[in-house]
């Protein structure tokens, strides 16, 4: 191992933040803020625990008493090439997924390809192969985008894979027993490209309302869903406030569908032959709804060993389903009833996220306007593509996709912040320490600004005691008034060696004044990162605000603190230190950027795992974390063997534009 850490040495997760006009008070149990701020000062001041103290939640093993986590996307239509609007949704769960992994839960991440229908047929008929030949060759090549995004699914399944159509056809056969499925005559109008039923309402400005372009008359024996028998309670569910998020897309659907109330579905096709045939009335073949919405219960052995239903599906545990919000109607409402039907629990959350506009128009296959994800990954790397979709688009609303765009952000973020930071700093180590970095102790004493601090403190008691009170200048006491209220990080009580009569605590005294911010937001990282990327309680308001499961808000975090340590080496200027030989300060600065940077790397393992693994080989470990149980500043260890390597090259976005 080229990083060492010794025995019993403290880690520093937990600290109270103390000021006269400025209050943060952290909990380990619950990471809620509560803030009081009358006056903000540029200093803030922060007391550690010096005994280490491990997170409850650990990594888990694989039982059924295990935290666990089940995150989907929803199923890819194969009727063309793939395109980054694709990757933009996989992209988001596999992050999620890796976090709540690193965070010790036991995941289930699942997603696939829906292979059947009219459209698929069609296609194939015009490139001469049979159904099953079309969808296989599309199968492999988005399986082999996945792997080129760095995809780690637990799953993959297709319609038409053997037991998901065995248990598709016990569903629609039970359902129909029951009488929740009956045969009867659909009359209304058809998208032939969305495979969509609309009613006269439903359509905009007589076209189809998702993709805009023009619907048909249909009339045809098919068997229909009593969805309308559940009006009652998808209305209530939409209403809990959970269920849905954002929660304005459970507004739109309560005001677009309950609000009219519900009716009846069509659940098959008698003039549709690709696909999975109604098991007692074969010229009939099962629609969507149940053919490919089932695949988030068969996948977990649902008609079958139901050894994933047992673990991953039910009330108390977090499922989730993301998707695209113009199949949120197909979630949030069928599919639920559909589960009610069978006397099973609707998922925890459907996360409902905007579309990736190329140009201002959705991005999709059937308009021809999309992004090649093979093109951005071949010539621009891995970590480009994945920041990319995870920090710039808005999480929950629509984002536009423009290479500009692209490469301005890959240029600001990954070049010029984390790369530089990772780059100097360790250049810094080699050349100053031959490469080794441990943490020194502060000592206030030999501060010069400490020396000044006391002086005018000295002067400023001389002052209150005085008789004479009046004979000081009134521009002298607003002065060192001035200096002791900015500078009362030196104040002598914040430096006990003890405090609250606990014997193993530090004192603030360990740490400069310069590095109070930077070891303050390198411990609220885990936190602030945890509250963005896990599910919250509602607020008083019963809004979630945008937080639950949002990468984008999470990446932001770890890149303030990124930011705060590039500001950091501007403030304590490394190479001043060395000229005027201030060894233990130059060793207690680049120790702290190390330890910045080793925690955030820590925290972007979901979201760039490649780059973040470089990063951690660059800083001399021999192993990548699997846990976040190391995410906070430690006073512990020791930084040798590292190497500074340029991570990420500065793109020519002129360049890049003009070819």
């Amino acid at each position: 191992m080229k990083h060492e850490k010794p025995k019993n040495t403290p880690n520093l997760p937990c600290f109270t933040l103390k000021h006269p006009h400025f209050c943060i008070k952290l909990s380990l149990k619950d990471t809620k803020k509560e803030w009081t701020n009358h006056f903000c000062y540029d200093i803030i001041l922060v007391v550690m625990k010096k005994k280490a103290i491990r997170t409850k939640e650990k990594t888990i093993a694989k039982n059924d008493n295990a935290k666990t986590f089940y995150i989907s996307t929803p199923l890819y239509y194969p009727s063309g090439a793939w395109h980054l609007g694709h990757s933009y949704t996989t992209v988001c769960c596999d992050a999620i997924a890796r976090f709540k992994r690193l965070d010790g839960y036991e995941v289930f991440y699942l997603t696939g390809t829906d292979e059947h229908g009219q459209k698929i047929a069609d296609k194939a008929r015009e490139n001469g192969k049979t159904p099953k030949e079309f969808v296989d060759g599309l199968t492999e090549n988005i399986k082999e985008l996945w792997a080129a995004l760095g995809i780690q699914f637990d799953k993959f399944i297709r319609t038409t894979d053997g037991y998901h159509v065995n248990s598709v056809q016990k569903i629609f056969e039970r359902l129909y027993k029951q009488g929740d499925i009956y045969k009867g005559n659909y009359s209304g109008k058809y998208c032939t490209p969305c495979e969509s039923f609309f009613s006269v309402s439903q359509l905009k400005e007589g076209n189809c309302p998702d993709c805009n372009r023009g619907v048909v008359d249909f009339e045809e024996e098919c068997y229909f869903f009593r969805l309308s028998k559940y009006q009652d309670s998808i209305e209530k569910l939409l209403k809990s406030g959970e269920f849905l998020l954002p929660d304005f897309r459970a507004k739109e659907m309560l005001n677009n569908f309950i609000k009219g109330g519900l009716q009846d579905l069509a659940v098959s096709r008698a003039s549709v032959d690709w696909g999975v045939k109604v098991p007692f009335d074969t010229k009939h073949t099962i629609y969507v709804w149940i053919d490919a919405l089932s695949n988030y219960i068969n996948a977990l052995g649902y008609n079958g060993d139901n050894k994933g239903m047992d673990k991953f599906w039910n009330k108390d545990k977090e499922t989730v389903h993301m998707v695209g919000k113009e199949i949120v109607r197909f979630h949030t409402i069928i599919w639920p009833a559909i589960l009610m039907a069978l006397g099973l629990d609707v998922p925890k959350t459907v996360f409902a996220h905007g579309w990736l506009l190329l140009e201002g128009d959705k991005m999709s296959k059937s308009k021809g306007n999309t992004a090649d994800p093979f093109v951005l990954v071949d010539k621009y790397g891995i970590d480009a593509v994945r920041y990319y979709l995870l920090r710039e688009v808005p999480f929950g609303n629509d984002g536009v996709y423009s290479l500009e765009a692209f490469l301005t952000r890959i240029n600001a973020d990954l070049v010029n912040s984390l790369g530089n930071l990772v780059k100097r700093t360790i250049a810094m180590a080699n050349q100053y320490f031959d490469g080794k970095v441990e943490w020194i102790k502060y000592n206030r004493d030999n501060d010069e600004g400490y020396q000044i601090y006391k002086e005018k403190e000295a002067l400023s008691k001389e002052i209150e005691q005085s008789k004479d009170y009046d004979k000081y200048p009134l521009g002298l006491r607003a002065e060192l008034e001035s200096y002791l209220v900015c500078n009362m990080q030196y104040r002598s009580e914040l430096y006990e060696d003890k405090l609250s009569g606990q014997e193993d605590r530090l004192a603030i005294g360990d740490f400069h004044p310069q590095d109070i911010l930077l070891v303050t937001k390198i411990n609220m990282l885990i936190s602030d990162v945890k509250l963005r990327m896990n599910v919250n309680p509602l607020n008083e308001s019963g809004s979630t605000q945008m937080i639950y499961l949002n990468s984008g808000a999470g990446l932001e975090q770890i890149f303030d603190l990124i930011s705060q340590a590039n500001k950091y080496i501007d403030i304590t200027m490394p190479w001043v230190l060395n000229k005027e030989g201030k060894t233990d300060r130059l060793q207690a600065v680049l120790y702290n950027l190390l330890e910045a940077i080793r925690v955030s790397t820590n925290l972007l393992l979901p979201f760039i795992p490649n780059g973040a693994k470089r990063i951690f080989d660059c800083l001399g470990f021999g192993e990548v974390p699997d846990d976040f149980e190391g995410a906070k500043y430690s006073t512990g260890n020791i930084y040798k063997g590292m190497k500074d390597e340029i991570l990420y090259k500065r793109i020519d976005i002129k360049k890049e534009l003009e070819g």
